[in-house]
């Protein structure tokens, strides 16, 4: 193969590290994209009144002002509580495998924990005041965030909610308004805050973490943690209306000042950063209000161009005639060889499409088919690659280039195996803005 023999061959990880460090450097020197590459979404309509959304594990849950529904896929909607006049809704959250907890505040400030089947409880669990958010704590309590002192408070309040009976302790008073909740994986728990007043100066929302060993140590105190006992994750946020954890580590969150969903990557490490906003709404006709990070049970992680595996659920509304939930999930690229199989003699061509526009790629070829793939993790980039077994040794490489519409191609000659060889070969790329992805191995066979 004319052509192959031209490709490079040398240590894997070395070899990778250093092409895609240059191809970044001269993917800098293109313009980043308006809309970002390498997901995929998808918009499911709901009722104009709905104002909060919840995907759970038996259908979707939904408020619309005074009922709570539950919708099975494909079946119609239950519903869980019909409250007898209008109220703002302030959270839906998983509550364990058959309850949510639903929160709401105007003319009645409560905290519902609504059984997934069964009847509908008659009273509240609690009473609490301007209720904003919660997160599941343990699986018999929720951590729940309130402005219990009203709106005239300097603070806000982080209370533990008891499922079982309904008591409170609070947990943590600081400064601030009322602000969203989420814990990460180790169950360290994170907490924005911000100007307790009206307008809101922008930059100063902050997002805190409070560590689980203490969290817990002050409930068995008992005791109230404060600003002293938190630590600052990231500052200088314009807004953080809602936050989630996605499978690697990166806390997403809801910025209403700016219209867009931003990211805190590596929020559970030692360095958070403030990475570009996943999806920017500031051209569109509606606004984000929640994000709810489904996971999947896949490899990937939540990271552009990586294999589909968990999704972000986004609401969506302008507040009077649109509601909707948009869906965001990764969308990896995808290689293909021209020819058939088995490749007869001659030339054929590798094509590389829904890859990244103007960005830069190494094709590696490798006579070998050990299926599987492993995580690859290349010095200075946030994203892995699932890279092939059959490509780890001493693969042949060669660089190619993406056009505007993510496309790129490459032209082999095969000199005509007999039998057939059987060759692994795979893509791994850069993008203008140095998100790094890679697409499947593909198998092939080259005939005679």
């Amino acid at each position: 193969m004319s052509r192959l023999r031209a490709f490079v061959g040398s240590p894997l990880a070395i070899r990778l590290s250093v092409l895609l460090s240059l191809s970044l450097e001269a993917a800098e020197l293109v313009p980043a994209q308006q809309i970002p590459e390498g997901w995929v979404s998808g918009v499911y309509p709901l009722a104009a009144q709905v104002s909060l959304v919840l995907e759970t594990p038996s259908g979707m849950v939904t408020f619309d002002g005074s009922t709570v529904v539950l919708t099975p896929t494909g079946q119609p909607g239950t519903v869980l509580l019909q409250l007898p006049s209008f109220v703002y809704g302030s959270f839906l959250v998983q509550a364990g495998p058959g309850h949510v907890l639903f929160g709401h505040t105007g003319s009645l400030d409560a905290i519902w924990y609504l059984p997934l089947q069964g009847s509908p409880p008659t009273q509240p669990l609690a009473f609490v005041t301007l209720n904003y958010d919660a997160v599941l704590l343990t699986p018999t309590s929720a951590l729940v965030s309130a402005r219990t002192g009203g709106w005239g408070a300097a603070d806000n309040d982080l209370l533990v909610l008891d499922l079982l009976t309904g008591n409170t302790q609070l947990v943590v008073r600081v400064p601030g308004a009322s602000g969203p909740l989420a814990i990460a994986p180790n169950g360290d728990v994170y907490y924005a805050t911000g100007y307790a007043g009206i307008p809101m100066p922008p930059g100063t929302t902050t997002v805190l973490r409070f560590r689980r060993l203490q969290l817990d140590l002050a409930l068995q105190t008992p005791r109230v943690l404060g600003l002293a006992h938190a630590e600052t994750v990231v500052s200088g946020l314009d807004s953080a209306g809602d936050l989630a954890f996605d499978d690697d580590g990166d806390l997403l969150f809801v910025d209403w000042f700016n219209s867009r969903i931003g990211e805190i990557s590596d929020a559970v490490g030692s360095s958070p950063w403030l990475a570009a906003p996943l999806a920017d709404y500031a051209l569109a006709a509606v606004f984000p209000t929640t994000v709810q990070f489904v996971p999947g049970n896949g490899g990937g992680v939540f990271e552009p161009f990586q294999p589909a595996n968990g999704s972000l659920l986004v609401h969506e509304t302008d507040y009077t005639a649109i509601s909707r939930a948009r869906r965001l999930r990764a969308a990896p690229a995808d290689l293909s060889a021209t020819g058939g199989s088995p490749i007869p003699s001659g030339p054929f061509v590798l094509t590389t499409v829904n890859g990244p526009n103007l960005g830069l790629g190494i094709v590696a070829f490798a006579f070998d088919a050990t299926p599987g793939t492993f995580t690859l993790q290349i010095p200075g980039f946030e994203q892995p690659l699932a890279w092939s077994h059959a490509l780890v040794a001493t693969p042949m490489l060669a660089t190619i280039a993406f056009d505007a519409s993510g496309a790129a191609a490459l032209a082999l000659v095969n000199p005509g195996f007999a039998p057939a060889n059987a060759v692994t070969a795979q893509v791994a790329f850069v993008s203008a803005a140095g998100v790094l992805g890679a697409t499947a191995p593909i198998n092939l066979l080259l005939g005679p």
